[in-house]
């Protein structure tokens, strides 16, 4: 299996704001810094929003701006997707 390298990946996280894991769940991005395109690195920082029961938990995460969270691998905690509020 050949792998991708993540410099290859189209870019999913543009700027800040909130998006779409591939579990499901809610990512809010507060940090992104410039991305070097011929590097591999993780500049986008923020959280996953966990439901609990009645509790939301926030879990730290960075990711690349390609979305993945791992660089070998695809994960339910990868980014898919802009989520568009009140469009």
């Amino acid at each position: 299996m050949e792998i991708t390298p993540l410099n290859k990946l189209p870019v999913i996280i543009t700027e800040i704001g909130m998006y779409l894991t591939r579990g499901g769940d809610t990512a809010i991005i507060s940090e992104l810094k410039e991305n070097n395109p011929i590097v591999t690195q993780f500049t986008a920082k923020g959280n996953i929003l966990k439901k609990n029961k009645n509790k939301i938990e926030y879990v730290y995460n960075i990711w690349n701006v390609s979305g993945r969270i791992y660089p070998l691998t695809e994960s339910n905690l990868d980014i898919v997707a802009k989520l568009e509020i009140g469009v």
